[in-house]
């Protein structure tokens, strides 16, 4: 029976038409007496790297069971993992341990071994062929090693896998068989089918990661965590790019290779950064790049450089994100990275525009925009773009701004920039929600939050909620728009966002201000007011204005003059 003191163990998947566990452990556990109850919890795939972090954080979680599509997936999340999930590269079971820890681990494959010596068969000295290389598929593999299993054949669909699999075996436990498919190169002639092969194998991209870092090749998880780490950011896949740079991060650690180590920090403060989890990573980059100056990485100096920019700019702290940009600008100049040039004049740009300065910005953006056409790098025109875009709609130029976003947007699209395509999106309804083209605005925000949330990016969800926020209002809903905002704000105090806190409290204001709700209005702009003015944008003076006004009509609250 439930009740106060009940210890849940969340079964988490998707779907949960076929879940077994609960009718498998709740009777067990009601007939001896144990206080704990299976709970199935259908997550998606697009909100599991959002949602299973504030799962954990119930108080009476004791635990979950993980199975599809997540046992990859939950790697990158969790604090410990066993050892059957290090050479699995997958798990399927969570326990939060006295220290408040999460430990993974993995019964698959141990369960598969008992299941058969059950039933009499001893895998002991036998040839043994595993079809699929998946996370069932690698942990039943590694399982029959530890089992005794004189030989072990991988099969997969793709020869690729195959190959990008077979190394991380090679003169380990039992010796692998070839392929029973002759091996082909992957289909890679164009960066088309590039990114259609890298998605098709990424699951097994993760587990030779995770196999390598366990098992004594660190160099192999390092330089394979850097390969991928630009296909990941800009896919947007961003539970696997945690799971693929923990395992480089720890097998630099065990190799004790601070060059590697430092790079493996830059990379996966860069996707934390994107999942909102900035506040915790910049002490982290300043440790990096004293590493990486000592040890002469000057790329990767000027990206920790960039990191560090990025978490002054979510901070609000503008002065210091400018400074750590232009460090990495001369950096990437002295060395001719021409990609990194053009992404550091971006990230000043964008300074810019957010300070209120117009005209600098958009000098900013458009020798991005120069340097990533003469570079062919589409990926890094639809950003420029999306940025230009903004500039010209702050300067009220919205036909131009929805050029510049139409043809960011297309651009991300071919590319499978998915990070970028949202940006635009979210973009694009502000702008026409500003035209009164509501209906469009809607549908844009609508798709820029579904991407937001497939690939965990908080920060911008933020943003995207505001803007729905202010289209609610717009069209005469200020009960939904109070929601939206709440919403966002949440989610900004969250991350630490302080301007879209600002927004979010702007927005709040003037929704109860429509209601005729005039003090709590007051108090959402005098919120927005701090955080502005702190921040030094523009938008302070707009508040005041709004203020003032309120003062005007309810002689409660006095007019405030300017600081």
């Amino acid at each position: 029976m439930l009740n106060g003191n009940t210890k849940i163990i969340a079964h988490v998947g998707y779907p949960t038409t076929t879940f077994k566990s609960p009718m498998i452990y709740n009777p067990w556990f009601e007939k001896r007496g144990i206080n704990a109850a299976v709970v199935p919890l259908g997550v998606r795939s697009e909100d599991f790297a959002r949602a299973f972090p504030e799962i954990c954080r119930f108080t009476n979680f004791h635990g979950a069971l993980i199975t599809m599509p997540h046992k990859i997936a939950v790697i990158g999340l969790i604090d410990e993992v066993s050892t059957a999930v290090k050479v699995a590269g997958s798990c399927n079971a969570v326990r939060r341990n006295a220290e408040g820890r999460l430990v993974g681990d993995m019964f698959d494959g141990e369960g598969f071994v008992r299941g058969m010596a059950r039933h009499g068969r001893s895998l002991k000295g036998k040839k043994v062929l595993v079809v699929g290389s998946g996370g069932v598929g690698s942990a039943i593999a590694a399982s029959s090693a530890a089992a005794g299993a004189a030989e072990i054949g991988l099969y997969d669909v793709s020869a690729a896998a195959m190959e990008a699999l077979a190394p991380t075996e090679q003169n380990r436990r039992p010796h692998l068989a070839a392929p029973i498919v002759p091996m082909t190169a992957p289909p890679v002639a164009s960066p088309d089918q590039a990114r259609t092969w890298l998605d098709a194998e990424r699951v097994v991209l993760v587990a030779v990661t995770a196999h390598a870092a366990a098992h004594g090749w660190p160099g192999h998880a390092t330089r394979l965590a850097a390969t991928l780490s630009r296909y990941l950011v800009t896919g947007g896949h961003n539970t696997d790019a945690v799971a693929i740079h923990t395992h480089a991060l720890n097998a630099a650690r065990r190799a004790r290779d601070r060059g590697a180590e430092a790079a493996a920090l830059i990379d996966l403060g860069e996707v934390r950064w994107r999942l909102g989890h900035s506040w915790q990573e910049a002490a982290r980059y300043e440790q990096a790049l004293l590493v990486l100056r000592e040890t002469g990485d000057r790329t990767g100096e000027a990206r920790a450089h960039g990191n560090l920019g990025l978490l002054a700019w979510r901070q609000g702290e503008y002065v210091q994100a400018s400074g750590h940009y232009e460090q990495a600008l001369a950096i990437f100049r002295d060395i001719g990275a021409r990609a990194g040039e053009a992404r550091a004049l971006d990230n000043l740009g964008a300074i810019c525009w957010r300070q209120g300065r117009y005209e600098e910005a958009a000098i900013y953006h458009r020798r991005a925009l120069a340097v990533f056409r003469e570079l062919g790098d589409r990926s890094g025109q639809s950003c420029a773009l999306a940025n230009l875009a903004t500039v010209c709609r702050k300067q009220g130029l919205l036909e131009h701004a929805v050029h510049h976003l139409e043809q960011s947007l297309s651009l991300s699209r071919e590319v499978g920039d998915q990070a970028c395509e949202a940006e635009a999106l979210c973009d694009l309804g502000e702008v026409r929600g500003q035209q009164r083209h509501y209906q469009q605005a809607a549908d844009d925000y609508e798709q820029a939050l579904t991407l937001f949330r497939r690939i965990g990016h908080q920060a911008s969800q933020a943003q995207a909620l505001n803007g729905m926020g202010n289209l609610m209002l717009a069209t005469g809903q200020p009960g939904q728009a109070r929601a939206q905002h709440g919403l966002a704000l949440d989610l900004a105090t969250r991350i630490g966002d302080k301007y879209q806190q600002g927004a979010a409290h702007d927005g709040l204001a003037h929704a109860h201000k429509a209601g005729r709700d005039l003090s709590r209005a007051h108090h959402h702009w005098r919120q927005a007011l701090a955080l502005y003015t702190d921040l030094d944008v523009p938008e302070a003076s707009e508040v005041l204005r709004q203020l003032a006004l309120l003062g005007e009509f309810d002689h409660g609250y006095p007019a405030l003059a300017s600081r």
